[in-house]
């Protein structure tokens, strides 16, 4: 992600409106991808996600969804995103 040269808060838009709403439903499942995730099919699963979900714009709706699509995943992220910070200063 550093490679990347992105900001935090674009970094922070890409985990919470692409990446975890579409690998929530990974961990889930006890049958879920462990070793890691095909880019070309996560890339056409964030496309074909991307701009459908209309009714998430609802901000207790939103926050709802963010809560349901990260509860699993919020604590590493922060933990991530300490690393990069900590990187950067």
């Amino acid at each position: 992600m550093r490679k990347t040269k992105l900001p935090l808060d674009k970094l922070d838009l890409i985990y919470f409106e692409e990446i975890a709403p579409v690998l929530h439903g990974n961990l889930d499942s006890t049958a879920g991808e462990w070793s890691g995730f095909d880019q070309d099919w996560l890339e056409h699963e964030i496309s074909r996600r991307s701009g459908k979900i209309t009714i998430w714009k609802t901000p207790w709706l939103n926050k709802m969804r963010m809560y349901w699509v990260t509860r699993t995943t919020i604590n590493d992220w922060q933990k991530l995103r300490q690393m990069l910070l900590e990187r950067i200063e």
